[in-house]
């Protein structure tokens, strides 16, 4: 799954790129595991960095989730639940279970409440400009994503 292209600028020596280029995933990889609250080494490892022609940068990952945990989600009521059984932990530490109905996902209950983005494309890739030696130039366009449209 593409995850976002980087876009070199103009009169950035070959150098400079393969420089950026080898710094580009470490810095991804800290950017992830400096921002999140859980573990996301498997998110981490999953990262792949692509060079397409002369000054692009493709970044992938092959986890589904990358661009939800990259952008953030929105708050969705959760229609797959509809007529399954939920555990709900109370604040005793007592377990009950809750049937989901029709009429409760229409009232607006069982929300998703949404998730912020953590951008660790945009900081690993400055974070990978930071450890360069030299000056460089880009632009991050991000994939477009259709999850959460429908």
């Amino acid at each position: 799954m593409s995850l976002a292209i980087i876009l070199i600028d103009e009169g950035t020596d070959d150098e400079a790129i393969a420089e950026f280029v080898s710094k580009l995933k470490p810095g991804l990889q800290e950017a992830i595991r400096l921002n999140a609250k859980h573990s996301t080494g498997a998110l981490a490892e999953s990262l792949s960095v692509d060079m397409d022609m002369r000054r692009v940068i493709r970044i992938e990952s092959s986890k589904e989730y990358a661009a939800e945990v990259d952008r953030g989600s929105r708050s969705r009521i959760m229609w797959g639940l509809i007529n399954k059984v939920v555990p709900l932990k109370l604040p005793g530490g007592t377990t009950i279970f809750r049937k989901v109905s029709l009429t409760s996902l229409i009232r607006g209950k069982w929300r998703y409440p949404g998730t912020q983005g953590l951008d660790f494309v945009e900081k690993g890739a400055e974070l990978a400009r930071a450890r360069m030696s030299g000056p460089i130039g880009f632009r991050i366009q991000r994939a477009p994503s259709v999850r959460g449209l429908m």
